[in-house]
């Protein structure tokens, strides 16, 4: 067993929800923080799913990084090999996501 510390994604998530990091066959990854910036003028939302994007999948509802602002959310999220998370923006291209954790194979 490896544990790996590692950034797990980084990019834009667009405006219709999908998968921006899944852990992949044989590993597992413990999520420690995301980090996320908008770098427009304009407030913007983010929405979080995990394992799907119906109703029931909503991880964090949208939240409002406002214009040209951050936030981060530090915590524990555990993912199985089959797990994934999914993002939507209000707008595409408006906010970068980070995710760092421990990738375990």
């Amino acid at each position: 067993m490896a544990d790996t510390f590692k950034v797990l994604y980084q990019g834009q998530p667009g405006t219709t929800a999908a998968q921006v990091y899944s852990p992949g066959s044989l590993k597992s990854a413990v999520i420690k923080h995301m980090g996320f910036v908008n770098t427009t003028g304009t407030d913007r939302t983010l929405t979080i799913y995990v394992n799907g994007s119906a109703g029931t999948n909503l991880w964090k509802p949208a939240m409002t990084i406002v214009a040209d602002g951050s936030g981060e959310w530090d915590g524990t999220l555990a993912l199985g090999a089959t797990d994934a998370i999914q993002m939507k923006a209000s707008a595409a291209t408006a906010i970068t996501v980070t995710i760092e954790g421990d990738e375990i194979s």
